[in-house]
């Protein structure tokens, strides 16, 4: 069954590694509630995106801002919502001609850039808060976490696991991707209310 498994120093019981969890090697010096804080926080980071997008779309409902379209919109998944978002703009850019100017067709480019972005993101977030997370314990001493995502295979094995060890730095990438992301649709969102 494919594995792969991330450690910090590359090999069990490393001395960077008891650096890591600490000497003790209890919960608070492994930083187990640091790692679940950063979790916590990049969830929250992903729900601001998720608001973003919503704005978007209810920006260029028809009429703008229809009280009606909220209700159905927040029904919707991550998925949904972004595909929703595409739809929306390209229909707005194609209606008003602005997809003709070249600045326009720039900012269509750029969008749509920003969405792919956005799937990505929600995939990787399915796998963050769907994962297992397992407590390395021996004696009564928290050794690590490890983030284990489990799902069918496309292979030969039944099942595909895929290990991460963390620390709580693990999620530094991840909250940059959905910080940096959310920018470029609020700069977009901005541009979008000039043209309204």
């Amino acid at each position: 069954m494919p594995a792969r498994s991330d450690r910090p120093g590359g090999k069990p019981n490393s001395s960077r590694e008891n650096e890591l969890l600490g000497a003790t090697g209890d919960a608070s010096e492994v930083g187990a509630d640091a790692i679940y804080r950063e979790i916590g926080l990049y969830v929250v980071l992903f729900q601001s995106l998720q608001d973003i997008l919503l704005q978007i779309c209810w920006l260029l409902a028809e009429p703008a801002y229809d009280p009606d379209d909220r209700k159905p919109l927040s029904r919707m998944t991550f998925h949904q919502l972004v595909s929703e978002t595409g739809r929306r703009v390209h229909t707005f850019l194609v209606s008003t001609g602005r997809e003709e100017s070249e600045f326009g067709f720039k900012f269509a480019v750029r969008f749509h850039a920003l969405l792919g972005r956005c799937r990505a993101i929600g995939r990787e977030r399915n796998r963050v808060v769907h994962s297992g997370f397992i407590h390395l314990e021996s004696f009564d001493r928290l050794h690590g976490i490890v983030m284990s995502d489990m799902r069918p295979s496309t292979g030969e094995d039944p099942i595909s696991i895929e290990n991460e060890y963390l620390t709580s730095e693990s999620f530094d990438k991840r909250q940059k991707e959905i910080a940096d992301t959310a920018l470029g649709l609020t700069m977009a969102k901005t541009q979008l209310m000039r043209w309204r």
